[in-house]
């Protein structure tokens, strides 16, 4: 018996792209509180890369239920996302 990308758990059952929408949201949203009060350039390059994977789990899983347009946009914000955090990791810190 196969059971895919799902596990169960006390609760019912949960995908994993569902474990990591919620980890990746939660880390950004913890560095972008930290970034406010901080003011650090690192913490807001580190918040923008894990909303960029936040997106990209987003838009790989509604490319699973064949979706047409949101997917390309979450990927493209992904990219971008990603892109730009690496950039202001390598550059501006």
């Amino acid at each position: 018996m196969s059971f895919g990308n799902r596990f169960f758990c006390i609760g019912g059952e949960y995908s994993l792209s569902g474990g990591f929408k919620v980890v990746f949201a939660i880390f950004a949203a913890l560095l972008a509180l930290i970034g406010t009060l901080s003011g650090s350039t690192l913490i807001w390059a580190l918040m923008f890369l894990f909303l960029g994977l936040l997106f990209l789990v987003i838009g790989l899983t509604e490319i699973k239920k064949e979706k047409k347009i949101a997917p390309v946009i979450m990927l493209l914000l992904a990219g971008f996302y990603i892109i730009g955090s690496i950039y202001i990791l390598l550059f501006e810190t």
